[in-house]
């Protein structure tokens, strides 16, 4: 998900923290999304997507909180510099977060 890549950059870029994802963890409504391609669970706009990070301590009354509501483990933080996405078992994404955040500031071609 683009809203959700760039908010996962955001957090982490600062910190320098990268992280393990599994597309297929996440939440899909099918209802209304039908189901999604694991491009389009990268970088699917839907609304009402959040990422957040919880210490592993609070992860039990985290869970607890929002009891009922959809809620899913997509991965956890590595302690290296690596941001490592997976679908179906088969890594879809694997770079280094120094790599990104040179990416993510270098404006597209000539464009300032």
């Amino acid at each position: 998900m683009l809203i959700w890549t760039v908010s996962w950059l955001i957090q982490n870029l600062g910190g320098g923290l990268g992280a393990d994802v599994d597309l297929d963890r996440l939440v899909v409504d099918t209802e209304s999304e039908g189901e999604l391609s694991p491009d389009k669970r990268l970088f699917s706009e839907s609304t009402g997507r959040f990422l957040v990070t919880v210490r592993p301590e609070d992860q039990a009354r985290f869970e607890d909180f929002f009891q009922g509501l959809p809620l899913a483990l997509a991965g956890q933080v590595r302690d290296d510099r690596t941001l490592l996405i997976t679908t179906g078992g088969r890594e879809v994404v694997r770079a280094d977060i120094e790599d990104l955040r040179t990416a993510f500031k270098r404006p597209f071609g000539d464009l300032r």
